[in-house]
């Protein structure tokens, strides 16, 4: 199994794979839904909605800040679960690519084998 981590131009742009993959889309609740291309090998989407933070001890969260829940964590093993025998490669993708998807990529493929 193949994993590749993304920003939220990349996606846009439109990414080529060789092989069948799915994709995790997370994104700031106030954003706009990402605009995927549907090439051949993109068999489905996973979009998700959570902000880039977490809880710290001596800083109170800002209203309206909605954090990575468990069931978000639930919903993406069951999405990669139901496909892992028709992917090639896993791609994970956030607003940045740097701090949301990287850790998601990771669990999958520790979890995965890989």
């Amino acid at each position: 199994m193949n994993f590749q981590v993304h920003d939220r131009r990349s996606i846009e742009r439109g990414i080529i794979l060789r092989t069948p993959y799915i994709l995790i889309s997370i994104r700031d609740p106030e954003k706009r839904p990402v605009r995927y291309r549907r090439p051949a090998g993109l068999i489905d989407v996973l979009s998700l909605a959570f902000h880039d933070a977490e809880l710290c001890e001596r800083m109170a969260l800002p209203s309206g800040i909605r954090l990575k829940q468990p069931p978000d964590a639930v919903r993406i093993w069951e999405f990669v679960n139901s496909y892992r025998n028709r992917i090639g490669t896993i791609v994970c993708h956030c607003e940045q690519g740097l701090s949301r998807s990287p850790p998601v990529a990771l669990a999958l493929a520790e979890s995965l084998g890989g």
